[in-house]
């Protein structure tokens, strides 16, 4: 009997099937990352820029709510779930750095969930200067699923899923 118990509680777990592909909407998260530069293609993230824009005000406006953008990147917090499943993280607008040794490179915005079909739609304002920054997701299904970003409504990339999470904006501010 308790053999049995234990086949019954044991067998349906366990699987040979390598094959097998876990899908993780992990890879269904659109992060928007900014670059920022004067004219003269400067990064106006670097503090050691002059005319930087590190202690001027820079905000993101999405559904009517506006957040300031971070000058520090907020600490990752990732609870993994059963099958590898991760929901979107909302992590705000944030100066991102490659390097914590370097100056920060691009502005980070997100995470939003990419499953679904719908446009999203923020603006962004550096210096004075106002961007909008759109994406339009097409989320079908795993396979299925390509997204078009736009710059002061104009399409910069379309990227198929799941070879692309986002797009890497470039704004150029008169400086």
């Amino acid at each position: 009997m308790m053999l049995a118990l234990c086949a019954a509680v044991c067998l349906p777990s366990c699987s040979n099937d390598d094959d097998e592909v876990d899908f993780s909407p992990l890879n269904c998260t659109v992060s928007l990352n900014v670059k920022v530069v004067n004219a003269d293609g400067k990064n106006l993230l670097d503090p050691e820029v002059k005319g930087n824009i590190l202690g001027e005000t820079m905000t993101v406006n999405i559904d009517g709510a506006t957040t300031n953008v971070a000058t520090v990147a907020p600490t990752a917090v990732v609870t993994p779930a059963p099958a590898h499943a991760f929901a979107a993280q909302w992590f705000g607008a944030y100066v991102s750095r490659t390097d914590v040794e370097k100056a920060g490179d691009k502005i980070v915005i997100g995470q939003f969930d990419g499953t679904g079909i719908y446009t999203q739609e923020m603006t962004l304002t550096l210096g004075g200067e106002s961007f909008v920054l759109s994406y339009d997701n097409n989320f079908r299904s795993s396979s299925n699923c390509t997204r078009e970003f736009y710059l002061n409504g104009q399409l910069i990339e379309k990227n198929l899923f799941p070879l692309e999470r986002g797009c890497t904006y470039t704004v150029t501010l008169n400086r």
